[in-house]
């Protein structure tokens, strides 16, 4: 899968994709709305980002095998399975198969980067390099 870690404004994502062959993906793409990053199926994000930065008419594209966040500067925003993302209170989220290690570097003060770092280290699916961007 993968593991994108971010604050309200600084979001990171490592860049492996794992399917029959191992390739280097870009997983997290400027929008108007902010930053987005997605894991899960590949092709959702780029889809998500194009229904962002579009008219934004109906519903966003089918999320049930894929999981994305949006950082704007002020908010963390969530989109799973369900029709409408949801704001996320907390000041990090991360998402994706390492997941709960960059949880655990973010709430002991690292970065975004570092949060990936160490979850690339415990967590299979996640690895190659990785890329950072803020708002």
């Amino acid at each position: 899968m993968t593991t994108i870690a971010c604050t309200r404004s600084t979001m990171s994502a490592d860049s492996a994709a794992v399917d029959d062959t191992i390739c280097s993906v870009v997983k997290i793409a400027r929008t108007p709305h902010g930053i987005l990053g997605w894991c899960g199926v590949a092709s959702t994000g780029p889809r998500l980002a194009q229904w962002l930065c579009g008219d934004r008419r109906g519903a966003p594209p089918d999320m049930s095998e894929a999981a994305a966040l949006l950082v704007d500067g002020d908010s963390i925003w969530y989109f799973d399975g369900t029709e409408h993302p949801y704001e996320i209170a907390d000041p990090f989220a991360a998402c994706g198969s390492g997941a709960m290690a960059a949880l655990a570097v973010l709430h002991c003060g690292g970065t975004t980067k570092d949060a990936v770092r160490i979850a690339a280290k415990i967590d299979p699916h996640t690895s190659g390099k990785i890329r950072t961007m803020e708002v």
